[in-house]
């Protein structure tokens, strides 16, 4: 299991800089991780929650995944989303 929350983590932080954010590293949380199967095993939707602190380097590519969501799972409720400023 701990080799599969690395490699997701290893996706989420490639996916940041796609979206326009750097991550700061000591601040990174993963909160969740889960797997489920459709009917017949053939579908997987793997889903984790992670939390940390992110500064904004590129705003318009952060702005477009804010309203787009990321990821291929969409339809799913994945791949939203939660950003707030700290307090």
């Amino acid at each position: 299991m701990q080799e599969k929350l690395h490699l997701l983590a290893e996706r989420g932080l490639a996916r940041c800089q796609r979206l326009g954010v750097e991550l700061d590293d000591a601040s990174l949380r993963v909160e969740g991780c889960e797997q489920r199967r459709g009917k017949g095993g053939a579908l997987r939707i793997s889903t984790v929650d992670f939390s940390g602190r992110l500064q904004v380097s590129d705003p318009g590519a952060l702005q477009h995944a804010l309203f787009t969501g990321v990821g291929h799972a969409k339809a799913f409720g994945c791949g939203l989303l939660m950003i707030r400023p700290i307090s």
